[in-house]
């Protein structure tokens, strides 16, 4: 898995018109995707998966809450 910021790619933006109407859609090429800069990350489902090994008790269950809120916070 490669995780790339998606924000910092600028969409391409096409517009048609049909029938009188406008209407205009953003894409980003394929190519420019995999052109991108990758981020460091750590995928959450590791840290669920691993937590145990280097927290105990209240430690994992304070780490799951921060992933939680982190979570409801960016959509």
């Amino acid at each position: 898995m490669r995780l790339i910021d998606a924000d910092k790619l600028p969409a391409t933006c096409t517009v048609s018109v049909a029938n009188g109407n406008i209407e205009t859609t953003g894409w980003i090429s394929a190519e420019r995707i995999n052109e991108a800069p990758t981020v460091e990350a750590i995928p959450v489902e590791w840290i669920y998966e691993n937590a145990g090994k280097y927290f105990s008790g209240l430690e994992v269950l304070h780490l799951y809450k921060m992933i939680e809120d982190w979570e409801n916070s960016n959509g």
